[in-house]
């Protein structure tokens, strides 16, 4: 077979090399999970509800600095970026956005072809920015603080003021690292499952390549930046995916979800399918289509951003206990 998928990912530091995508056999999907809540729409930066709090360590001894770059393709052939709006609760692209709120996040899907090692390559990653303007930062207080729950005052970062601070974007997201100080999960001692995370998969839609699928859960800040609890970072980029396409394929499209694997008494919209991702769902959406032209190079068509037809049938509780690490 001349399929290869591989994640090309830089090393978090002290926490040593991430975990390297693998070919797998798509799983059946899971059947639909009450779906808990969306902790990255403000759930803050600490604990969730029935753990403990450790005490905590002076910050510097578990700042992760940004050591992650974008890889660099030995010859450059394409290139596309697909913006798109990440709502919560989770909103089709295709309705109208006249009278849509904010969006909780902005997102950049960026795509390059080219040659990596000789193999022609697409490679991709998914960059997520939070507004950073003071009322941004009034209305996740506000609108996303979860009243209902007791336990949310207690959860996150306050200045000294007694303002809430901003939670770290790769530090909410990110499954890799020491829980509740290089990311906001954590195995909850209540429910027993560690599903606190974002993740990219990345499916080609061509049946006869379907088992091969390419995850990755990692997300790092801007280059300088920090990853813990109190370091404001509104920026979050993810681990390059890097796809070397068959020699005698010459053209095809690429599936690409991005989850977050807990929701909190939310649901995505009614015609996205009903499968949860663990105990979450698919936060968005793309098709990616790519020709070879004539010369070999290797052109992306288009990328569209629209409802998704399928779940990504990944079984999120083997994958997180085969491919997490730093805990």
């Amino acid at each position: 077979m001349d399929l290869k998928w591989t994640t090309l990912l830089f090393p978090p530091g002290e926490l040593g090399r991430s975990p390297i995508g693998k070919m797998v056999a798509p799983m059946p999907s899971r059947p639909k999970n009450a779906l808990c809540a969306l902790h990255i729409v403000g759930v803050g930066i600490a604990m969730i509800y029935g753990c403990s709090q450790p005490a905590r360590p002076t910050v510097s001894s578990f700042q992760i600095p940004a050591d992650h770059s974008p890889i660099s393709l030995e010859i450059a052939e394409d290139s596309r970026s697909t913006n798109f709006r990440v709502d919560w609760p989770p909103v089709d692209p295709s309705l109208g956005r006249s009278d849509r709120a904010a969006p909780l996040l902005s997102g950049q899907l960026v795509a390059n072809s080219g040659r990596l090692t000789r193999r022609s390559t697409i490679c991709l990653r998914i960059e997520l920015t939070r507004a950073s303007t003071d009322d941004d930062r009034l209305r996740w207080n506000r609108d996303l603080r979860f009243p209902e729950y007791d336990w949310m005052s207690r959860v996150r970062t306050w200045d000294r003021n007694e303002k809430w601070l901003w939670p770290n974007l790769p530090y909410l997201l990110r499954a890799n690292g020491i829980e509740r100080q290089q990311r906001y999960g954590g195995v909850d001692p209540g429910k027993g499952v560690d599903n606190d995370f974002a993740a990219i998969v990345v499916k080609p839609a061509d049946a006869s390549l379907a088992t091969a699928e390419l995850v990755t859960a990692e997300w790092h800040p801007p280059h300088g930046g920090f990853v813990d609890k109190r370091t404001i970072i509104h920026r979050a980029i993810s681990d390059d995916l890097v796809w070397s396409i068959p020699d005698s394929r010459d053209h095809g499209t690429l599936n690409i979800w991005l989850i977050y694997a807990d929701f909190l008494d939310y649901y995505p919209p009614p015609t996205w399918p009903i499968e949860a991702e663990f105990d979450g769902g698919i936060l968005s959406y793309f098709t990616l289509e790519w020709r070879r032209l004539d010369d070999g190079r290797i052109k992306i068509v288009q990328c569209e951003n629209t409802a998704p037809p399928a779940s990504t049938g990944v079984e999120w509780p083997e994958w997180i206990t085969q491919h997490q690490v730093g805990r």
